[in-house]
């Protein structure tokens, strides 16, 4: 497929190049060999004809045209360099040479080629080739870095070609300069506002910065430049992947409100998928809503998630249930998330509470029993046991106190 997208950058602007070629008989023929798709045919005939005619550019050019249409990458650039050798001002060869390259899988020389081109200078017809074949430079290249010159010159040239913006953003990125990396990304995203596949990696990209920055109001900023970008996303493109991400990025900036609008929009949209359930149970919890969380995430683990999800709902049951009390509960939730580690001093406290409980019911059962003793012994018993038991009973009442104390304090 990547062989087949180069000529596709390529070779199809060479098509008017070749009605325009000069028409001897046995170019005739060589010419309709390789317009009827019969490249291995039409390349033994343009190197006779390069072989007869060594000094004529336009042979070499169709030979290593022909050449590169039947994988033999390595002979075409050889034919493509003679052309260049012979004709350097035309920059149709040096873009073919640049092509050959790159199917060849020499994507240093192809760099090479492209930082000696002006792609201001090019004829308009070039121009869209050289953006497509520098992406793609760029997309196979381990020295990205190196490429971003190349790349902003190409960009400032040729505004309109996304793959261009897209390719700076990510050697900007590459670089560390997070900066002009979402500005690149974000003239990309102008030129196609609902692609989520930019736009997507764009917020990411405003999120990890939101987390490194160096101060609170810093990582402020990258997380509202990230609302921005998610938001004009679902402006372009209102997509189920588009709305969950525009609430994404309004909890990220704890905006559990707003979140919650985008959330409920993906529920409406999508009414089976648990995803945005467990979002709305999210949201309902940074609220302060516990119980709402609880019955939002019972629905979407009904919806069957997949395991990670499945794994996280049960996570926040377990939180959502911690801050309501119900430590059993809570553990049991984290359990079934694969948590350990949070389930069991919830256990231990659980148990605590337990004991607390059997122990404050006898306590206020031993209080029943003075204070019907102290009842019927009244006028019965002499003060002073009369004054014994309502000491018990003050004793047994506050032990009952210390007990109700601990269970409610129990973390």
């Amino acid at each position: 497929m990547r062989k087949r997208a180069l000529f596709v950058a390529f070779v199809t602007a060479g098509a008017a190049f070749l009605a325009a070629l000069p028409a001897s008989a046995d170019w005739k023929d060589a010419v309709a060999l390789f317009q009827a798709g019969r490249y291995a045919e039409a390349a033994k005939e343009f190197e006779v004809i390069a072989a007869k005619r060594p000094k004529y550019p336009d042979a070499h050019y169709m030979l290593g045209s022909s050449l590169l249409k039947i994988d033999r990458a390595a002979d075409a650039a050889a034919a493509f360099e003679r052309a260049v050798a012979l004709a350097e001002g035309e920059p149709r060869y040096r873009l073919a040479l640049v092509q050959a390259h790159l199917v060849g899988g020499n994507v240093e020389q192809a760099m090479a080629g492209l930082a000696a081109l002006d792609p201001a200078a090019l004829p308009e017809e070039l121009k869209p080739a050289y953006g497509q074949l520098l992406a793609i430079a760029a997309d196979r290249t381990e020295k990205l870095a190196e490429l971003l010159p190349t790349l902003e010159r190409a960009a400032a040239a040729l505004p309109d070609q996304r793959p261009l913006w897209i390719a700076a953003g990510k050697a900007h990125e590459t670089g560390g300069d997070r900066e002009a990396a979402l500005a690149a990304f974000r003239r990309a995203i102008a030129l196609d506002p609902a692609d989520e596949a930019v736009a997507g990696h764009a917020v990411q990209l405003a999120w990890d910065a939101a987390k490194d920055a160096p101060s609170e109001e810093e990582g402020q900023r990258w997380q509202q430049t990230a609302v921005e970008v998610a938001e004009g996303l679902t402006a372009a493109n209102k997509t189920l992947n588009s709305l969950l991400l525009a609430g994404e990025a309004r909890s990220g900036a704890g905006d559990w409100e707003g979140a919650r609008r985008w959330f409920d929009e993906a529920a409406a949209l999508a009414p089976e998928d648990p995803l945005p359930r467990f979002y709305q149970a999210r949201c309902a919890a940074g609220l302060g809503k516990e119980a709402e969380a609880l019955r939002l995430l019972d629905e979407a683990l009904g919806r069957k998630p997949k395991p990670d999800l499945a794994r996280r709902a049960w996570d926040l049951k377990g939180y959502a249930f911690h801050k309501l009390g119900r430590f059993a509960e809570a553990a049991a939730a984290y359990r079934k998330a694969g948590d350990a580690e949070k389930a069991a001093p919830l256990e231990a406290a659980a148990a605590q509470a337990r004991d607390l409980a059997g122990r404050l019911v006898d306590c206020e059962k031993h209080v029943a029993e003075l204070r019907e003793m102290l009842a019927e012994g009244k006028g019965v018993l002499p003060a002073r046991d009369i004054a014994a038991i309502e000491q018990r009973i003050r004793e047994a009442s506050a032990e009952c106190d210390q007990y109700r104390l601990s269970g409610a304090a129990t973390p």
